[in-house]
């Protein structure tokens, strides 16, 4: 499965339903081991996804993965990563967010993902990952540079 097909990733009592807009396929890992192979066939790890997001983010906790960052593919979790509910979701896919009464409706094109946290907190994750994207490839050559440039 290409990760770039991917809209989000929910546990389950028995794996991770992973689910794309023409498809739901039930895996037998968790999450967050189906990332880090990913990572691991991309050339990176979980690890170095964290450093990077640590890095750019300065961020400790809820932090995104990177799994590849040529494409610039983000996953973020919506709660903990150890949090047995947690769904991790492709920023990229995000069509629109809606706020429910007790959660948030993600919207991707022809599928929809009803999640309990407030749209608060999902959105500071989307911003998290728009940054992340931004600021990838940005050496400190390049960011003086640019600031030189801009002044």
């Amino acid at each position: 499965m290409n990760p770039n097909e991917v809209l989000y990733l929910r546990p389950t009592s028995h794996g991770t339903l992973m689910v794309t807009e023409q498809q739901t396929l039930h895996i037998h890992e968790n999450a967050q081991d189906y990332l880090a192979g990913w990572c691991l066939a991309l050339g990176s790890s979980l690890r170095g996804s964290a450093d990077v997001v640590r890095h750019h983010l300065d961020v400790k906790q809820k932090l995104p993965v990177l799994v590849d960052p040529t494409d610039r593919l983000l996953f973020f979790p919506t709660l903990s990563k150890e949090h047995p509910e947690c769904v991790w979701i492709n920023y990229a896919k995000i069509r629109k967010l809606k706020a429910l009464t007790t959660g948030t409706l993600v919207v991707f094109g022809q599928r929809e993902l009803e999640v309990d946290i407030g749209i608060r907190s999902i959105r500071m994750q989307v911003k998290r990952c728009e940054k992340l994207v931004k600021s990838i490839g940005q050496t400190p050559y390049t960011m003086k540079k640019k600031k030189i440039g801009e002044e």
